[in-house]
C-alpha cells in the first residue's frame, strides 16, 4: 500500500512541473523568435539545460518506478510463498503422524480425511507451479531479486515433490488397518451368528408328544438350511483372513488369533 502511494505521488509531482516546463519552454521560444532579442543564444542555452535536466529526471523516475513496481510484486510474490510454506508445514505434520484408526471407524474417517490431504496436494502442486512460471517471468523482465524467488519458488515445488511419497505410503497403511478392523468386525458377526445358533443345536429339551416331536424337527431342519446357507459367507470370511496372513499383514499375528 505504502509503495503504491509513493509511486502515485511521484507520478502527480511530475506532471504538475511537467505544466510548468511546456510553459517555461514556450515563453523561451517565443524571446528567441523575437529577432532583436539580444540574448538569444543565452536563453536558447538555458533552455536546453532546463530540458536536459528534466529528461534525466524523468529517466530517474521511470527507473525510480520501475524498481518501485518490482518491490511491490516481490512483497506479494514473498506473502504466497509464506502462505505456500505454512500450508507444506501443515500438510507435512499431518503426514508425520503415525496414528491409523484403532478400529474400523476411526480408519473410514481417517481415510476420508486423507484423501481430502491429497486432493489438497494436488490443487498446492498447481499453485506451486503457477508459482514457479511467475517466478520465471519475473526473472525474465529483469526483476532486481529475480534469482532469490526463483529459488524459493523451486524449493516450495522441491518440498511439495518430498510429500508425495509418504502420502501414497500413509494411504496404504490406513487401507491395510482398514482392511485388518473389517476382517475383525466380519469375524465377530460371524461368531455372533454360531453363537446364536448354537444354543438351540445344544438344546437339551426333549418332545412331550407327537405334536412337539414334529415341531422341533421342523425348527431342525430350518436351522440345518440356515446353516447351509450362511456356509458361504463363513468361507468368505476366513478367505479374507488367509489372505491377510499370505500378504503379511502387520497384524498378521492378531488375524491368525481370531482365524
Amino acid at each position: 500500500m505504502c509503495l503504491t502511494i509513493l509511486k502515485f505521488s511521484i507520478f502527480s509531482e511530475l506532471r504538475a512541473n511537467e505544466i510548468r516546463l511546456r510553459s517555461i519552454n514556450r515563453s523561451g521560444q517565443k524571446l528567441i523568435q523575437e529577432n532583436d532579442n539580444y540574448r538569444q543564444a543565452e536563453i536558447e542555452g538555458m533552455l536546453e539545460k532546463l530540458n536536459d535536466a528534466w529528461s534525466k529526471l524523468r529517466e530517474l523516475s521511470n527507473e525510480k518506478g520501475n524498481k518501485l513496481r518490482q518491490a511491490d510484486a516481490q512483497h506479494s510474490y514473498y506473502k504466497r510463498l509464506e502462505n505456500v510454506r505454512e500450508k507444506l508445514d501443515e500438510m507435512g505434520n499431518t503426514l508425520d503422524s503415525k496414528e491409523i484408526g484403532s478400529d474400523r471407524r476411526a480408519c473410514k474417517q481417517m481415510l476420508k480425511k486423507h484423501q481430502i490431504l491429497e486432493a489438497d496436494i494436488t490443487q498446492w502442486d498447481i499453485k506451486i507451479e503457477d508459482l514457479v512460471n511467475l517466478g520465471k517471468e519475473m526473472g525474465s523482465d529483469g526483476h532486481f531479486d529475480a534469482q532469490n524467488i526463483e529459488k524459493q519458488s523451486q524449493e516450495c515445488r522441491e518440498r511439495l515433490n518430498e510429500l508425495k511419497a509418504p502420502a501414497t505410503t500413509r494411504k496404504k497403511n490406513i487401507e491395510e488397518a482398514l482392511r485388518y478392523h473389517d476382517f475383525t468386525f466380519e469375524i465377530e458377526a460371524q461368531m455372533q451368528w454360531i453363537k446364536e445358533r448354537l444354543t438351540a443345536t445344544t438344546s437339551e429339551t426333549l418332545p412331550q408328544d407327537l405334536h412337539q416331536a414334529q415341531n422341533l424337527f421342523k425348527k431342525h431342519k430350518k436351522l440345518e438350511g440356515e446353516i447351509k446357507g450362511h456356509e458361504p459367507m463363513i468361507e468368505k470370511t476366513l478367505a479374507k483372513g488367509e489372505e491377510l496372513l499370505e500378504q503379511k499383514h502387520p497384524e498378521k499375528e492378531n488375524v491368525s488369533v481370531n482365524h
